[in-house]
């Protein structure tokens, strides 16, 4: 079950959202010190909250066919 090729996916998954997640929080945190407008902060918010939705489901999606491998 703990093959290197199923790690490895794990492994690539939980990067993407590392990265997703510390990008949001500089987004965020860029938002409340400078002076942007808040629709397009709350846009990129939004976005960034899919996009790490879509990777979670897509993990889940892959993770039989990389069980099986």
């Amino acid at each position: 079950m703990l093959t290197i090729a199923f790690l490895g996916f794990t492994f690539d998954v939980l990067g993407k959202l590392l990265i997703a997640w510390v990008t949001l929080r500089l987004h965020v945190k860029h938002f409340k010190t400078h002076h942007i407008n808040k629709e397009d902060i709350q846009l990129d918010i939004w976005l960034s909250t899919v996009g790490i939705f879509l990777i979670i489901l897509g993990y889940f999606f892959r993770l039989p066919s990389e069980l099986q491998g």
